[in-house]
């Protein structure tokens, strides 16, 4: 099957284009993550330290929650995955 030169220049630069919006949005799914993950950081940590702080001036000891990523196998299987979508929280 023959197909003419525009025709077939077109579908290449569809194709380059789709390759460059995809590399770009694996790029800000990895950005989103590792921010996630700092987020989730730092929160466990704030809560472990207002947990300390209610036990050093009340005496309460008060359960801080962990935050960490969900890791269940119906999870990482789902195709329209949102990181927000995967946090899990505990508590310690």
């Amino acid at each position: 099957m023959w197909i003419s030169n525009a025709a077939w220049l077109k579908e290449r630069e569809d194709a380059i284009q789709l390759r460059v919006e995809r590399d770009a949005a694996k790029q800000t799914l990895a950005q989103q993550e590792t921010t996630l993950a700092w987020f989730m950081h730092r929160l466990t940590q704030v809560e472990s330290e207002r947990a300390k702080l209610i036990f050093n001036f009340t005496g309460v000891k008060v359960d801080a929650p962990t935050y960490e990523k969900e890791t269940s196998q119906a999870e990482s299987n789902r195709i329209n995955q949102n990181p927000l979508n995967s946090l899990r929280v505990s508590p310690m």
